[in-house]
């Protein structure tokens, strides 16, 4: 069985939703595949109620994911770095009882909230990274046997005018990224091919292959269920093909479906005039390609108007990203 730990339920609620995880205590969910359990900000919670837990749940691996801060201006925010090892700061004592795991960074856990920037310059020697619980979890593992990785999302710069409430508004944006990373990277998925998933619509060669790439990172409940749902309702077009792959790609990358959803609300006045476009579907290049089929004065006026009401600035905005959640 996994365990997912998260410190605050605001990081865990994408995946609760995904994984269908459901309320066991205050603290605990469950999914098929295992538990999801909210920690709480800071050390002692962890260390008393994690050997429990790992105990009663029969878990045999423990997954960390959540927000972090940077102690080095070399680290991007919004990106997960898997951590390496960790050490811990206690009443402004370093701890050197550290603990090694198989990842790229290493993090330091500190005994409070890094607000200011002395307190940041005071633990910056020793890490990277800066979170409230992993050395906890780490002990525990560590002394249970348990297999441990975890993954840190930076948020912003320790201790560089620290926002904690913008952080806690901006928590189902940090959390989705967070479930697309354990989706693509980590999650137990069952490949499932074309000769055993029976589709009951009809697809070109093109979408016949998106679909055989999408089915084969889903999972496999999911996938069923949706194709239930289609047959019921008897979905037999090229067209439902087409919302078949939205939907698993909602599902799939579901940070990434919003922010194609705000371009296309964004790009909507080029639409109203018929004028075509197209931009990076992989979200890397900054650039919209557009292209106008003239055929007549107000066919240009019409295309003029609808440029001028482009809004490109909110356009690369969105792309970057800074999306409405």
């Amino acid at each position: 069985m996994k365990l997912l730990i998260f410190a605050h339920r605001g990081e865990a609620q994408s995946f609760i939703k995904a994984l269908g995880a459901k309320a066991v205590s205050e603290i605990l969910y469950q999914y098929a595949e295992g538990y999801i359990y909210i920690c709480s900000e800071g050390i002692y919670d962890v260390l008393t109620n994690l050997p429990l837990i790992l105990k009663n749940t029969d878990s045999t691996e423990v997954i960390n994911y959540g927000i972090a801060g940077s102690l080095s201006k070399q680290l991007e925010g919004q990106k997960i770095f898997s951590i390496s090892g960790v050490y811990l700061e206690d009443n402004n004592e370093i701890q050197f009882k550290s603990f090694t795991l198989n990842g790229e960074t290493e993090c330091i856990t500190a005994h409070k909230r890094v607000l200011t920037p002395d307190y940041a310059k005071k633990i910056q020697p020793f890490a990277k990274i800066v979170d409230r619980e992993l050395w906890a979890i780490a002990k525990v593992c560590h002394n249970l046997k348990i297999k441990l990785n975890a993954y840190k999302l930076i948020s912003d710069m320790a201790g560089d005018n620290t926002d904690c409430f913008n952080l806690k508004n901006r928590a189902q944006q940090f959390s989705e990224i967070m479930l697309e990373h354990y989706q693509a990277n980590i999650q137990d998925t069952n490949i499932v091919s074309k000769e055993e998933v029976i589709l009951p619509f009809q697809t070109s060669q093109y979408q016949m292959n998106v679909i055989k790439k999408l089915i084969s990172e889903a999972d496999t409940v999911f996938i069923n269920k949706i194709i239930k749902e289609y047959k019921k309702k008897g979905y037999t077009s090229k067209t439902d093909a087409n919302n078949f792959i939205k939907e698993v790609k909602t599902n799939l990358y579901p940070l990434k479906s919003k922010i194609h959803n705000q371009l296309e609300e964004t790009l909507s006045s080029l639409d109203r005039n018929n004028i075509k476009y197209n931009y990076d579907e992989n979200l890397e290049k900054e650039k919209l390609n557009i292209s106008i089929e003239i055929n007549s004065q107000k066919n240009i006026d019409d295309a003029i108007k609808s440029l001028k009401d482009l809004k490109y600035e909110k356009f690369l905005d969105i792309f970057k990203g800074n999306i409405n959640v």
